[in-house]
């Protein structure tokens, strides 16, 4: 290189190193779904109304640091409603705003089998008469309005739910062994205790703050998951969603089929648009927010680094859907300061050496960003 252009060269590198790494602001593009937004703003006005949001996700949902940020901050600004619908026991390497004591409780997630599978893909199976006991890490010791999805597998007795204050909730196996949905109050920590051999399957756990207003954010995802496998859900996976009455679905996607070298794109996107139908007609006044890939990292040589082989294709797949199907969108790349921002992400401690998942404070980051556009809409 001569003398005229190494100067010129290290500028670049310069430049490119210390550019900022956040766009100033992503909005999200909102296509439709007026009901909801109402809603939204009714309750940033102070009105006494409840806005539940359920995301639905791979490893970034997971790993819960994202979604607790955004919950937090929505909480703090407009009422904690509560924790929303959560999975009712420990999932190796996911992490949970529930707490769950040593149990023998089996789990099973759709990413390991085939069953009859719950919305989110778990479910866990009681094992003798040993309890699971389930409490939050945070959140008033006051009762909940509790709801839980339980299947009886060969039940002859009732489940006993105990609660903090030794009050005892009786489930019965009313329908034979299907999924059976059971509301009931009870205080934190409670105990589920199937009674002599009986086998019980317990699916989603929901648990709302007694309050008149406020925010419930249910998080549910499972590490290296792709939209498309959620065929191994039940196929009424459908009442599971409208369950959780959400007024904001999120999708948030894409990762892991940015990765799938034999993806097939259309039909891909004609099963996403299944997945919106499915949910428009469960939640017809509901919005659903796509969260678009974010920049992702297939090889980290070269001041880009190789990006994820479809990343492209599915992030465009998805502004598409969002305009045809009339759903909201937050471009998670934009927020991360555009395309081949991820190695800036690195390079200043807010993401993974794998050049796909972030750190703690990365994530933290992401979900202010999130949070800050979900709170622009309302203003």
């Amino acid at each position: 290189m001569n003398n005229i252009l190494k100067p010129l060269f290290i500028l670049l590198i310069f430049i490119l190193a210390t550019r900022p790494i956040f766009a100033a602001d992503v909005a999200i593009e909102r296509n439709g779904s007026s009901h909801a937004l109402a809603k939204l703003r009714q309750l940033h006005n102070g009105e006494a109304v409840k806005f539940r949001i359920v995301q639905l996700g791979d490893s970034h949902t997971a790993g819960s640091l994202l979604t607790d940020t955004v919950r937090e901050i929505l909480q703090e600004k407009w009422g904690n409603g509560g924790i929303g619908s959560n999975y009712p026991n420990k999932i190796k390497y996911q992490n949970s705003p529930l707490d769950y004591d040593n149990n023998t409780w089996l789990v099973q997630t759709s990413r390991q089998a085939s069953g009859d599978f719950p919305m989110g893909g778990v479910f866990t199976r009681s094992q003798g008469n040993a309890p699971l006991r389930v409490n939050a890490f945070t959140g008033s010791l006051n009762a909940q309005n509790m709801a839980v999805m339980v299947k009886p597998i060969a039940a002859q007795s009732d489940l006993h739910i105990i609660d903090n204050h030794g009050k005892i909730t009786r489930l019965f196996a009313l329908h034979g062994d299907v999924w059976q949905y059971f509301s009931f109050q009870a205080a934190l920590p409670v105990q589920f205790v199937p009674q002599g051999n009986d086998v019980w399957e317990i699916g989603l756990i929901h648990t709302e703050n007694q309050t008149n207003r406020g925010v419930i954010f249910s998080a549910l995802g499972l590490n290296g998951a792709q939209l498309t496998q959620s065929q191994k859900w039940r196929t009424d996976w459908g009442k599971d969603l409208a369950d959780t009455r959400a007024n904001l679905v999120i999708l948030a996607y894409g990762t892991n089929e940015a990765f799938n070298q034999t993806l097939n794109l259309a039909e891909t996107r004609q099963y996403w648009r299944d997945v919106i139908a499915e949910i428009r007609f469960r939640l017809p006044e509901s919005a659903i927010l796509l969260l678009g890939a974010p920049e992702s990292l297939a090889d980290d040589a070269g001041w880009c680094g190789t990006r994820a082989p479809r990343l492209n294709d599915v992030q465009k797949m998805q502004q598409d859907l969002a305009q045809s199907e009339g759903v909201w969108f937050w471009s998670w790349q934009n927020a991360m300061g555009g395309v081949c921002s991820m190695k800036s992400w690195q390079n200043k401690g807010l993401a993974q050496k794998d050049g796909v998942h972030f750190t703690a404070d990365g994530y933290r980051e992401l979900g202010k960003l999130l949070s800050k556009a979900i709170i622009n809409i309302a203003e």
